[in-house]
């Protein structure tokens, strides 16, 4: 396992998927190994090279272990196909980082007997998918919104979401999912929008959100 910091170059592409992005130092030369699902990420306050904003593109080869994002600068990250996949913890630690509206689904998939976090810090994150195995547990550390919604349609793990305020368009989990709350809200917001389990869901269609306050 490494750690990889992103540096955006100068000139050239801001593809996550290009060696000439990467550094093994914060930031250092270009040039290291993309990372893999078992390496862990950093988005730190040398990420921009100087650069008053920046955007990163990523794909459904961009993987990684654990991301921690925290930013000097407002950097846009845009999946560019449907889904990029990582393997540990997700924590953004200020609301410089944002999405590009219509960006595609971050898979969290983690590792059996593990616990791992998912922090945004107010930042709307685009569509999430907790593909976890059992015994996996992802925690949310705060309040968290979706643009699109919240699924788990292959993994069997936990997914504890404490007392915190989940908005979404869906909120989708499939059978064999553990659900933790105690005393959170889910906001399904305004439209042809849905909350449940497996094949049971319950639609909510109306002119305001629905609110569903675990116990």
């Amino acid at each position: 396992m490494a750690t990889r910091y992103f540096v955006i170059q100068s000139t050239g592409s801001d593809s996550w998927d290009i060696t000439n992005n990467w550094s093994a130092s914060s930031g250092g030369s270009g040039g290291a190994s993309v990372p893999t699902s078992s390496d862990d990420v950093i988005f730190d306050s040398n990420s921009n090279n100087g650069k008053a904003s920046f955007t990163v593109s990523l794909s459904s080869s961009s993987v990684a272990k654990n991301v921690t994002v925290t930013l000097a600068a407002p950097c846009v990250w845009t999946v560019t196909t449907s889904s990029a996949n990582f393997y540990g913890s997700f924590v953004n630690n200020n609301s410089n980082l944002s999405f590009a509206v219509g960006s595609g689904v971050f898979n969290l998939r983690g590792a059996a007997s593990t616990s791992f976090t998912i922090k945004t810090s107010g930042v709307t994150i685009p569509s999430l998918r907790i593909n976890a195995p059992s015994g996996c547990i992802y925690t949310l550390t705060d309040n968290t919104t979706v643009t699109a919604g919240i699924g788990n349609y292959l993994g069997t793990g936990t997914l504890d979401i404490g007392s915190y305020t989940v908005t979404a368009k869906y909120f989708d989990l499939s059978a064999g999912t553990t659900l933790s709350a105690s005393g959170a809200t889910i906001n399904i917001t305004p439209g042809t929008n849905y909350w449940g389990a497996s094949t049971s869901l319950f639609p909510y269609e109306g002119s305001s959100s629905g609110t569903f306050t675990g116990t």
